[in-house]
């Protein structure tokens, strides 16, 4: 059975267990592609099964692994589901 909670972590060591959709929007409006920061969000148990990560490129947008089918909206603000 999979885990029930999930987990956040960023770059710059901030955890944030069992994330509400706002708090990821946070960590990932946080990110920077001076310092490139990401944030891994994953199972919050031992030998998680699958995680997703997001970084800023260097020419703006974001890139998750693995490639998933969210877009960047077009004013580049924030990620949102397509």
């Amino acid at each position: 059975m999979g885990a029930r909670y999930h987990c956040a972590d960023s770059e710059n060591g901030d955890h944030i267990g069992a994330p509400s959709e706002a708090a990821l929007f946070m960590l990932i409006d946080d990110l920077n592609d001076t310092d490139n920061t990401f944030v891994v969000i994953q199972p919050d148990d031992d030998g998680p099964a699958w995680f997703t990560s997001v970084a800023v490129q260097d020419d703006g947008g974001y890139e998750l692994h693995p490639p998933t089918n969210v877009t960047v909206s077009s004013s580049g603000a924030r990620p949102v589901r397509t």
